[in-house]
């Protein structure tokens, strides 16, 4: 077999392997029937292009390198028939990647199941269609032209589908203000200096505050960013949006389709690529939404090959992931293209992710060192180390908090550039801007570290900050408790926009406007589903779900098999000290557990 022959039978492997791969991940993720370690990674209608030129360039590598081997072993008096080497190998590599697809086999199980289908395949090949030297390229061909129309639709109708909606936006109010919300992914309130932090990490933050109002008792709805998210885009706890472990279902009106019907224009901008993406369920409402495929890096690391060459391969020879971090930089860069693309008389909602304070913390120098001694502090606490439960000396611990800091110092800068480039724009005083969280981090309380793991406060307190100038009173610190899902309806309440839903979270408007104003608003209520990740089953949300209810003074806790926690948050802010068996917290607790079930009931 001829060395074209032999490299385009292996370029119609991989195009058919990509395109099986690319409609299959999209297809099942829509039906949320993939496992927890493939569904985490979400891909969009891109991967049906990407997924079969990334195959294509590893199955003609591949044969190229069998065919050049082939070539050295002929020297040596070693004749190997490379063409059907080569068509094994292939077939091998299309089974191994379409039974991988589901992720719910294990490898030890894929390898023989493919290996044997290789076979069957084989044995039909050198039977019928070995003979047939036109068969591969008239498939290839056909595989190559179905590759150009997936190419040329998904990204064609992406640009014809923002060109149509933007055309068909009702006419906004006049004098409508925009809307910015950022998301710091990952930050805790008490690692800001404009709560009281010993360290000047987020002196942005601190002008926003000094300049609108401040929630000293802000909570997310769980303590990772699928519900969190949902919950900041739909005014919902999660059991009521059911985003609790797989994508956002269509059912709950969103923000942002609130404002588009509205005539705002729309857009969000994330770099949490694996979560708060289009895939997960989060394009609804919004005329653009940048997450995945931004960089070649990404597009790889989406396929399947990719995804184990993140897994496997990258860390244990000290590669960078083909996924890499989008930062904050990145992301400011996109918004304040999409802004400058529209016209400056149509309203504007933008929400922004921001990502580099998440874990392994190393955001860019000289943030990274800028609170360490140490020039790089931080990348300890990764997804390969904390398979087990880490045990970190005191110094490594302050090493990764020293990495975090610089990334909250870092994001803030970004935060401060963004204002300035706003400002330059003539936007930010009819802008309401509002910074908030998904979720805080851990770093040893309670034994634990990173996230999604408990509902402790060190997860659930989030910095909360608005800004609407001459609009909203400056300078005001608002300690009533609250909850990010309240921040959909306190948006269409500021806009005087009803409400599409009587399920949202009550509007924060009444003690924005009057800090005496009387509370009747229920207190906050997190979430978490039991996870299944199974590299992770030393934390307790691996062994059962949980819920908490947040007051001025207490944090109740319960937990499906490990029972249920009470701390005085007031004298125990750390929550050391579990209550639960107390007098007093016996009554507490079973108040605050009957008030928990009410509003889930609702």
């Amino acid at each position: 077999m001829t060395t074209r022959r032999i490299l385009g039978t292996a370029a119609a492997l991989g195009l058919l392997t990509g395109l099986v791969e690319g409609a299959a991940l999209l297809a099942l993720q829509q039906a949320d029937l993939l496992g927890w370690r493939i569904g985490r990674i979400a891909v969009w209608t891109e991967i049906l292009s990407i997924a079969p030129l990334a195959n294509l360039c590893l199955f003609v590598a591949v044969a190229g390198l069998l065919v050049l081997s082939g070539r050295a072993l002929a020297r040596f008096g070693l004749p190997v028939d490379v063409g059907l080497l080569s068509f094994a190998v292939c077939v091998f590599l299309m089974w191994f990647d379409w039974l991988m697809l589901l992720g719910r086999l294990r490898m030890y199980a894929v390898v023989p199941l493919a290996l044997g289908l290789a076979s069957v395949t084989l044995r039909a090949y050198r039977s019928r269609l070995a003979d047939d030297s036109r068969l591969p390229r008239g498939v290839l061909g056909a595989l190559a032209s179905l590759t150009a129309i997936a190419w040329l639709g998904s990204y064609g109708w992406s640009w014809a589908r923002e060109e149509i909606l933007v055309a068909r936006l009702p006419e906004a109010r006049p004098e409508a203000p925009n809307v910015l919300i950022v998301v710091l992914d990952t930050v805790r309130a008490d690692h800001l200096s404009a709560y009281g932090y010993h360290r000047m990490t987020s002196p942005t933050i601190d002008r926003l505050a000094a300049g609108g109002i401040l929630f000293e008792r802000a909570y997310s709805t769980s303590s990772w960013t699928l519900p969190a998210h949902a919950s900041l885009l739909t005014g919902l706890v999660p059991h009521d949006h059911g985003a609790t472990t797989t994508r956002l279902g269509p059912e709950s009106p969103t923000l942002p389709e609130l404002l588009s019907s509205r005539g705002y224009r729309t857009a969000a901008f994330s770099a949490n690529a694996m979560w708060f993406t289009r895939g997960h369920g989060f394009g609804r409402g919004f005329v653009t939404f940048g997450d995945l495929f931004q960089t070649p890096g990404d597009m790889v690391g989406r396929t399947l090959y990719g995804r184990m060459f993140d897994e496997y391969i990258a860390p244990s020879v000290h590669l960078p992931p083909l996924l890499g971090r989008t930062t904050a930089v990145e992301i400011n860069r996109a918004a304040l293209s999409w802004l400058d693309s529209g016209t400056s008389s149509v309203p504007f909602l933008l929400v922004l992710n921001y990502f580099d304070a998440h874990g392994p913390y190393e955001p860019p120098q000289p943030f990274r060192r800028q609170f360490s001694a140490g020039p790089n502090p931080g990348g300890l606490l990764r997804s390969e180390t904390l398979q087990q439960r880490p045990r970190l000396t005191r110094e490594q611990l302050q090493s990764e908090i020293d990495a975090y800091d610089g990334g909250i110092a870092y994001l803030d800068d970004q935060l401060r550039q963004l204002g300035d480039e706003l400002e330059e724009r003539h936007l930010a005083d009819d802008t309401i801007t509002i910074v908030t969280s998904d979720h805080g981090e851990s770093f040893g309380e309670h034994d634990l570290y990173t996230h999604r793991s408990a509902l402790y406060l060190d997860l659930i307190h989030v910095p909360l900050v608005l800004q609407w100038p001459g609009r909203l009173p400056g300078g005001r610190r608002v300690d009533a408790t609250v909850s990010i899902a309240d921040l959909p309806s306190t948006v269409a309440d500021l806009l005087d926009l009803p409400t599409p839903s009587s399920n949202w979270a009550p509007s924060l408007v009444p003690v924005l406007t009057d800090p005496l104003a009387p509370d009747a608003r229920p207190y906050p209520v997190q979430e978490l589903a039991q996870m299944p990740f199974d590299e992770f089953n030393w934390v307790p949300a691996y062994r059962g779900a949980m819920r908490s209810i947040v007051t001025p003074r207490w944090h109740y806790i319960e937990h499906d098999t490990m029972g249920a926690e009470l701390y005085d948050v007031a004298a125990d802010p750390t929550e050391r000290v579990n209550l639960i068996d107390t007098p007093e917290g016996t009554v507490v607790a079973r108040d605050l557990s009957f008030e928990l079930r009410s509003q889930r009931r609702r």
